[in-house]
């Protein structure tokens, strides 16, 4: 099938900036698209100017990969790309996608290729205070080969979109940046890791909306990450030699078709896609389920101190969100929870604790980290009560219409209708806190 058009990626040049009083550097390209020109960029604090790379286009072709599969673009680029990049993409990535998915169109990509290691050495991960991200953090930090060993933390400003709503695109970047930043920074000085903060306009003006496919119904395209977070890492590469890519789910629960299709199901297989010849990215936590994670992390200190699961609060935990409770109950299987008892508000957990696990039976079926509760429990002696499988016999009509809407949270809209409607009240007697954001 022929493109309907090019996605043309420029040269990419470096950009000395000034936003809110902040010294910035980024590297960007003009990216024409239906004879409209418009930048792509990747922007960072100055001190990191002389790691960005002009030398190969892997990062622009990185984070438009997915919008030029969808709209169906060829991409063309001035400047060349990492010869593995280039073949990966060309020989397996591509033709994979297309031949899986009845959105995504096989694409050429025309560029010259070049093979060189552009000389990063430094090793890092995404940082959030979420279970997945501090067992990458602590696994690489603890008894590790120096060479495995992170020396930064990389925080993106990719979710901005979700969590933010008026603005420009870098005013946008900037709020979520300082409400974030704020919680996560002294985590990260406890930790002595510098946090290299990214920006970028790959999710605004290169958007593409949700969309109905008649195999997975609604899809959003906040699940397409992989790539688009990648670009953030590719744009440093004189800098970022290996990148861990914290895996939401396990190797176990690989599938190119997830029943809500999200690219987390296959990020080891878009690991192997994305390194190149400079980073080599590795999906870290795909080798253990959450539930063990909870477990691997539960003894040490700053965990204790900053872990944030919290679907409600960016601050601290509420206790009672469908996250909190998940959590929650992993680390009580364990008997863990105690640990955390400066985190969540533990005595109304145990005082509530029917109703709790309530929530877990009546999803069971939706969540495989229910599951492994479930089996954690049973083989640590731990039994539901009575109350609690009545109670998650009546509120499973009631957590089938909470999933529904939990699945549109990106809709300001579906959040308010959410609290509106009290959904935490009705099924944990406690009022949802007031989103700060």
């Amino acid at each position: 099938m022929n493109a309907k058009g090019i996605l043309k990626i420029g040269v990419p040049q470096i950009r000395h900036l000034t936003v809110k009083g902040e010294k910035r550097a980024a590297v960007y390209a003009v990216i024409e698209e239906s004879g409209m020109e418009k930048e792509l960029y990747y922007e960072y604090d100055e001190a990191y100017a002389e790691y960005l790379c002009t030398e190969n286009a892997d990062a622009f072709v990185s984070g438009l990969i997915y919008y030029a599969m969808l709209k169906n673009y060829d991409i063309e680029s001035k400047a060349p790309l990492s010869s593995r990049f280039y073949y990966q993409l060309k020989t397996y990535f591509i033709p994979i996608m297309m031949r899986t998915t009845d959105f995504f169109h096989e694409i050429s990509i025309h560029a010259e290729t070049i093979k060189s290691n552009q000389g990063g050495t430094g090793v890092a991960c995404g940082f959030s205070r979420g279970v997945d991200s501090l067992y990458t953090i602590y696994k690489h930090t603890m008894n590790i080969n120096a060479e495995n060993k992170l020396t930064h933390l990389l925080m993106c400003d990719l979710p901005a979109r979700e969590f933010t709503s008026t603005g420009s695109v870098r005013e946008r970047g900037y709020e979520f940046e300082k409400n974030v930043m704020a919680q996560q920074l002294p985590m990260a000085e406890e930790l002595g890791l510098p946090v290299i903060v990214g920006r970028s306009n790959s999710r605004f003006d290169f958007w593409i909306d949700d969309f109905f496919d008649k195999h997975y119904g609604k899809v959003k395209y906040i699940g397409f990450h992989a790539f688009a977070w990648a670009g953030y890492v590719l744009a440093l590469q004189k800098l970022i030699g290996t990148y861990y890519l914290s895996a939401g789910t396990t190797l176990e629960q690989f599938t190119i078709h997830p029943h809500i299709y999200d690219t987390a199901y296959f990020d080891t297989f878009n690991c192997m896609m994305l390194s190149t010849d400079s980073v080599s990215f590795y999906s870290t936590g795909s080798e253990m389920p959450r539930i063990e994670k909870e477990k691997f992390i539960a003894d040490f200190a700053l965990p204790q101190k900053h872990l944030q699961v919290c679907n409600d609060m960016v601050e601290a935990n509420c206790s009672h969100c469908n996250k909190c409770i998940k959590t929650m109950m992993g680390l009580y299987a364990y008997d863990k929870l105690d640990n955390f008892s400066n985190l969540f508000d533990i005595a109304d957990f145990k005082r509530h604790f029917p109703v709790r696990a309530a929530r877990i039976l009546a999803n069971k079926g939706h969540d495989d980290f229910f599951v492994e509760i479930i089996d954690v429990m049973r083989k640590n002696g731990k039994k539901f009560p009575i109350s609690a499988m009545l109670i998650a016999a009546a509120i499973r009509p009631l957590e089938s219409l909470r999933r529904k809407l939990i699945a549109q949270r990106s809709n300001p809209l579906v959040r308010g209708g959410y609290r509106f409607l009290k959904f935490d009240v009705l099924l944990n007697g406690k009022k949802s806190p007031k989103n700060p954001n």
